[in-house]
């Protein structure tokens, strides 16, 4: 018997679930047609999921396949919208929480290319990687560097950080002079935004370089909490770190009451780039004019520079 569609759509939808009962209920079926189908693909495939209480996680060869089921699932549904007289254009993603500069230079770069794309979605990186990988979105502006298979990747840039603090604080006085070392905050509280759930990566590499500085007291907050940091800051008298180069909009009443302050010495840095599906074969045109724009188009490069 042949592979198909629905075979395949059981596939990616467990492999996005993780869990047999949830990818049934999205599906519209209850789990033991979802099993029966399950079994039935891997007597073709080989084991595609390693099976636990409650969780499913791909293997070494599920997720080899996982690009190609989403590729000609969305092939699918290409041929459903040209038969019914429609058609989608570019679904792309940006993550708030990058320097506004590189938001701009990629929705610059989608006009550029002639492209009257869907309403952008917004997310914490590794959201817009599992809806990438999963076929939702055909681009997005995200953290690096992405670790997942068949993803491909364009650094814009890199960023480093400034020091947040109330506008009282006594590190104010030390920034008048030079930049604040990092020693001046050997007995200070840290708090950031959730780095686990931007990019995890680079959030242990802005951790190991506090802790090399003797600054271990450091906690993520939710990002609802970063955004009521004017409050807080001037409260606890705790320091949090912004991008260098981003505007403080994301934290409400920051204008009066939160200033930011330069790091002496070497810092860490986010790598920020658009990433897209390898494999893709829908909106491939499209893809590649954003990806020629981005690299090719005279002054978006000096934008980010600048």
């Amino acid at each position: 018997m042949n592979i198909d569609l629905h075979q395949l759509e059981v596939f990616v939808e467990v492999s996005r679930t993780r869990n047999v009962a949830r990818a049934a209920e999205n599906l519209g079926l209850t789990s033991s047609p979802v099993s029966r189908t399950l079994r039935t693909l891997e007597h073709r495939t080989g084991p595609l999921f390693h099976r636990a209480h409650h969780d499913m996680q791909l293997t070494e060869h599920g997720r080899t396949l996982l690009g190609t089921a989403v590729s000609i699932l969305q092939l699918s549904q290409v041929f459903e919208d040209k038969a019914a007289g429609t058609e989608r254009t570019l679904r792309y993603g940006v993550t708030p929480w990058v320097p506004d500069a590189y938001a701009e230079t990629f929705r610059t770069a989608v006009g550029l290319s002639g492209i009257t794309p869907e309403d952008a979605a917004s997310g914490v990186s590794v959201e817009l990687l599992e809806k990438l990988q999963f076929g939702e979105i055909d681009m997005a502006l995200v953290h690096l560097p992405v670790t997942l298979p068949d993803i491909s990747s364009l650094v814009l840039g890199r960023y480093t950080f400034d020091l947040m603090v109330a506008a009282d604080d006594p590190l104010v006085q030390v920034a008048a002079n030079a930049a604040v070392p990092l020693s001046a905050l050997h007995d200070r509280k840290i708090v950031t935004l959730p780095f686990s759930q931007m990019q995890p990566a680079s959030g242990d590499n802005v951790r190991e370089w506090f802790n090399r500085a003797g600054v271990t007291d450091i906690t993520e907050v939710s990002f609802s909490d970063y955004a009521v940091l004017a409050s807080r800051l001037p409260r606890t008298h705790e320091v949090s770190i912004g991008a260098r180069g981003h505007s403080l909009s994301h934290v409400r009443g920051a204008d009066s009451k939160v200033v930011m302050l330069p790091v002496a010495g070497e810092q860490p840095c986010f790598e920020i780039g658009v990433v897209w599906r390898s494999g893709a074969t829908t909106r491939r045109e499209e893809i590649d004019r954003v990806v020629a724009a981005l690299t090719e188009s005279p002054g978006l490069a000096d934008r980010l520079d600048g």
